[in-house]
């Protein structure tokens, strides 16, 4: 979503600032000037509004639709309405999302991006003829907005009216360079035509540098891939936490990619200090050219548990449970197991849906040893690898790649059987994510750290 311009000088310096220091990933600092502009000035509604931006950064969704309730009544401000509707939406408080939307759109019939905001509340709520309808309105009155076209291509890709969706996402990346995901999102027939054909070798083997507990006597795999430095920040702490809560019958694997100089002193020190009865290690050197962007590595690492999937399914021939590494075990993965079970695939679904790169939720994934599996994690390496090819590595395109496959074999071929983890089984996992490092702070993380002192870094 573009920024909102606002009226007053002064604030917008105050909003741009806080900006900045968001995206330089200084929340508190963001935080520190938004509550000093408040402290100063009580009734500055465009401080309010920043406060709001730094909660939404945070996830503090609660607080945001406060802040930004807190700005409506001091100025008159519609992307405050707008982002007021998301907040509360992020909340499933989708009436009261409904409510604010029409507000919007009746103090501003012209304002295109409170149609917008109205269509996501309808969407929320099932009512995808109604959205799709305020979202067509949103574009006919603003057609250049990246918020508006993303927002209609979303909601009809929803609704399986794929070429149109596709057109508009094309249209959203070039409206908006700093959201150049939109561009990874395909349907189309000659993309299938290129990932569902031979595809040339340029994954290298992954090489097992470390295996304990022999190939038999275990249920299933939990399984997790990361580069060396995440390996470091993360990896005892994940697996301590699968050592007390499912270690029993169970193998883990962890697949690191482009293993750096320190990587076999840490490894050392981890199987030292963390019993570990069954344990493979595996490395490889990803396909990335040396002079790639972090950005760009960063992306093709998040994707790199997929990227092996079918090997590793033929080498086990069991269940792999697949979590990210930034994360902590908080149960037995058996009842994801048994949630998945006469499927291909255990995967969540956001509820409600909000768009293909944010959908398919890509922290916990589930898949049985069938050739159907095995197909559809063929085509999500392929997908990535042509995205790869055509200098397109993005962030998001792991659940992008996960959503559109989805979508491509259900079109053009037979899609997988698919279990959707329910919510209460999301709790088998506690998630750091990218941005969030204070959640180590978590009792549901830290109880699971080894106070690693001389632990190589």
């Amino acid at each position: 979503m573009t920024p909102p311009q606002d009226a007053s000088p002064a604030a917008d310096g105050l909003l741009q600032q806080v900006l900045d220091a968001l995206h330089q990933g200084q929340v508190s600092e963001a935080k520190a000037l938004c509550e000093a502009a408040i402290a100063s000035h009580h009734d500055d509604g465009e401080a309010w509004f920043a406060l709001g931006k730094v909660a939404m950064h945070e996830r503090a969704y609660g607080d945001a639709a406060r802040a930004f309730e807190r700005s409506l009544e001091l100025h008159a401000n519609p992307w405050a309405c707008v982002y007021r509707v998301l907040s509360l939406w992020e909340l499933d408080e989708f009436e009261a999302a409904l409510a604010q939307a029409r507000r919007a759109v009746d103090v501003a019939p012209d304002f295109a991006e409170g149609h917008s905001a109205l269509a996501l509340a309808l969407h929320g709520l099932g009512r995808s003829v109604e959205a799709e309808a305020h979202a067509r309105a949103a574009e006919s009155l603003n057609p250049d907005s990246q918020f508006v076209v993303g927002e209609l291509a979303s909601i009809l890709a929803h609704l399986d009216q794929f070429d149109e969706a596709e057109v508009l996402f094309r249209r959203a990346a070039k409206l908006a360079p700093n959201l150049p995901h939109y561009g990874t999102i395909s349907f189309s027939r000659p993309l299938w035509d290129q990932i569902s054909g031979d595809s040339p070798q340029v994954l290298d083997e992954p090489q097992v540098v470390y295996a304990k507990g022999g190939s038999d006597g275990f249920g299933c795999v939990v399984m997790s891939c990361c580069d060396s430095v995440y390996l470091r920040k993360y990896g005892a702490s994940f697996a301590n936490s699968f050592v007390q809560n499912s270690m029993r019958e169970n193998l883990l694997h962890l697949h690191v990619l482009d293993p750096d100089g320190q990587f076999a002193d840490y490894l050392s020190w981890l199987v030292g200090h963390i019993d570990l009865p069954r344990l493979r290690v595996t490395t490889e050197r990803s396909p990335l050219e040396k002079n790639v962007d972090k950005m760009a590595r960063r992306t093709y690492y998040s994707c790199g548990r997929f990227m092996q999937m079918s090997r590793l399914l033929t080498d086990y021939g069991r269940p792999i449970v697949c979590f990210d590494v930034d994360a902590t075990l908080q149960a037995p993965v058996q009842r994801l197991i048994e949630h998945a079970r006469g499927k291909d695939l255990g995967l969540i679904l956001r509820e409600p849906p909000h768009s293909p790169w944010l959908d398919v939720v890509a922290n916990i994934v589930v898949v049985n040893p069938t050739a159907q599996s095995s197909r559809y994690f063929e085509l999500v390496r392929n997908y990535v690898l042509y995205f790869m090819r055509r200098g397109k590595l993005y962030w998001h395109l792991d659940q992008i790649a996960l959503y559109c496959v989805l979508k491509l074999m259900a079109r053009y071929a037979a899609a997988p059987r698919v279990a959707w983890i329910k919510s209460e089984l999301r709790e088998t996992l506690w998630h750091i994510g990218q941005s969030y490092g204070d959640k180590m702070k978590d009792e549901r993380y830290s109880r699971y750290e080894l106070g690693d002192a001389g632990a190589p870094r």
